[in-house]
């Protein structure tokens, strides 16, 4: 599977989940291992199990050779090695984040959306606290991975997603 519709799936998976936040008052525990750390610990388990994985800049495990990806009588097999891994280390878990952990995207959103400003693209104000607070994780939530335009090359992508990475590829919940 390539890093795209992998890291495709891990973000929208988080913003599914991310709409099931707790309320005020309820406190979700800590799980074992934070999504922020998902490309990482998935490609040393799949290296583990003899597959050629590397974690990538934007939370994406990428396998097999980096122009055609893992070869078509491979892939089930890798995806499924892949989904074990996953499975192993917790990560088809629901994650559900706090109020306090919203509000900690929330800060991290501003200072990416003010990166991106820094290099040159023109992003649209943000909503208010309160506002990302009722809509974080809905089609309606804020969300700076769609308030760019398409990048025309990929090493273009990766200059600005490691400048200014979005909060929701890296979560500690």
């Amino acid at each position: 599977m390539n890093r795209g519709v992998i890291g495709f799936s891990l973000v929208a998976s988080v913003i599914v989940l991310a709409g099931c936040a707790a309320p005020e008052s309820e406190s979700s525990p800590s799980p074992s291992h934070p999504i922020g750390e998902y490309a990482q610990r998935v490609a040393a388990c799949l290296q583990e199990r003899g597959w050629d994985a590397v974690a990538t800049f934007d939370n994406s495990v990428a396998s097999g050779d980096p122009k055609v990806g893992i070869p078509t009588d491979q892939l089930s097999a890798y995806q499924a090695a892949e989904e074990e891994c996953a499975t192993q280390l917790g990560y088809q878990e629901p994650r559900i984040p706090t109020s306090d952990q919203i509000r900690e995207m929330y800060q991290l959103d501003v200072a990416a959306r003010e990166c991106m400003l820094s290099l040159g693209f023109d992003i649209p104000e943000m909503p208010s606290e309160q506002v990302y607070l009722e809509t974080f994780g809905t089609a309606s939530g804020w969300d700076i991975v769609t308030k760019v335009p398409t990048f025309p090359t990929p090493e273009e992508y990766e200059r600005v997603w490691t400048a200014c990475p979005p909060p929701l590829w890296f979560p500690t919940w």
